[in-house]
């Protein structure tokens, strides 16, 4: 048959412990302290992001001044118009190069830096073929900013967001 059960309650406990987990609980933190502490973490983050973005444009606008430092020095610019000038470049293909590699470029840099790597390259390219200076910049503009948008990196994305 059966046996009897003895509960044993703390020392002054006065409802037995199964009563005790059937009341509802208590929030540890109030909402409205929960709420403040969400908006001042996006306040704070909000403002280190816009600190980081502004600090990456202007990083890479110095490694693209730099790196158009380097490629004057090395005459580069000068070797890569002499090469299309040999190869024969036409202005079709001229347009189809420069859009290949203005949204190559405008998905992983700025438009800024952009400017300052390929333009000078572009320019005199653009001289040597007969292309217009103004279609040429109209263009190109067009181009990087298309660039700027397309995945993986979206650069513009990010910026029109901040």
């Amino acid at each position: 048959m059966g046996t009897a059960q003895h509960v044993h309650f703390a020392k002054g406990a006065k409802t037995h412990p199964t009563k005790e987990l059937a009341k509802p609980s208590q929030p540890s933190v109030n909402v409205p302290t929960l709420i403040t502490i969400c908006r001042s973490l996006w306040t704070h983050v909000s403002a280190q992001t816009r600190r980081k973005g502004m600090l990456i444009i202007i990083e890479n606008s110095a490694m693209a001044t730099f790196l158009s430092v380097v490629l004057t020095y090395t005459r580069a610019p000068q070797k890569i118009i002499i090469f299309f000038t040999d190869f024969g470049v036409i202005p079709m293909m001229f347009w189809l190069m420069l859009a290949v590699i203005c949204l190559i470029l405008g998905t992983f840099i700025e438009i800024i830096p952009l400017f300052y790597l390929t333009v000078p390259i572009f320019t005199a390219i653009a001289i040597s073929v007969h292309v217009d200076l103004l279609q040429l910049f109209v263009v190109f503009t067009g181009f990087a900013g298309i660039g700027m948008l397309t995945p993986p990196v979206c650069v513009g994305v990010y910026t029109t967001a901040g």
